[in-house]
């Protein structure tokens, strides 16, 4: 059952308590083979990331879907203005409500949008990632990373380096020792640990809600939970 609860807890701590780790310890091969514990996030395994790549896709055109609504609704703005220099250009607007033949060719304007700023060139609703979206998009859309639903596995070209501290800590019971080998500050590795054991309990809690107790999904989250909020609560909240 225990490689069941650290299979268990390392998908939640992939998309649940996601930590960066710094590269710097990431290729410390002289670090990694003194820690006591694993430092390093493993991958997922192959049936997890063909899941996540297909929520990642939904949720990506979910998000470029309402960029665009909120692009249609602002419309295009008749002028825009470089942030740093304020000059300022027409934009294709300008040039339709200038033009009767321009706004008949456009469809009667259907077109008056767009997500990526007027600064940018590209097709305004192909988007291969939402690091795109947000980098191209018009500041006056009020996109940022923080909102994003996707969770991207590479950033700028290079695989994100999570930290193992929730795994370290299941077997070491340690937070001193975690702290030490994963760089993680104190106060952040209690705050996500203590993320992780409400989360725990309310999926117990839903799971018991709706499905059979022989069922072998509650059963093993059964089990994780209680290990879990046991050494969570012993060691770490006194």
């Amino acid at each position: 059952m225990d490689a069941v609860a650290r299979d268990l807890l390392l998908v939640l701590s992939f998309f649940f308590v996601r930590h960066p780790l710094h590269q710097s310890r990431a290729s410390d091969q002289e670090l990694l083979s003194q820690a006591k514990g694993a430092v390093v996030l493993p991958p997922l395994s192959e049936p997890c990331r063909a899941l996540l790549l297909r929520y990642n896709s939904i949720a990506l055109l979910s998000a470029v879907a309402a960029a665009e609504a909120a692009a249609r609704g602002r419309g295009l703005p008749a002028e825009a203005t470089l942030p740093l220099s304020g000059l300022a250009f027409h934009t294709r607007r300008a040039a339709e409500e200038g033009s009767e033949l321009v706004a008949r060719l456009s469809g009667g304007g259907e077109e008056s949008w767009s997500i990526r700023s007027p600064f940018l060139s590209g097709s305004p609703r192909v988007f291969r990632s939402y690091e795109e979206l947000i980098s191209s998009a018009d500041p006056q859309l009020g996109l940022h990373e923080n909102l994003s639903p996707v969770m991207e596995e590479e950033s700028r070209g290079r695989r994100k380096t999570m930290s193992a501290f929730v795994l370290d800590f299941y077997q070491s019971e340690s937070l001193a020792q975690v702290c030490r080998e994963t760089g993680v500050s104190s106060g952040e590795a209690w705050q996500g640990l203590r993320q992780l054991q409400l989360l725990l309990s309310s999926f117990l809690k839903a799971l018991q809600g709706c499905a059979p107790s022989d069922d072998v999904v509650l059963v093993a989250v059964s089990y994780v939970e209680q290990k879990f909020s046991s050494k969570f609560f012993s060691k770490l909240y006194k």
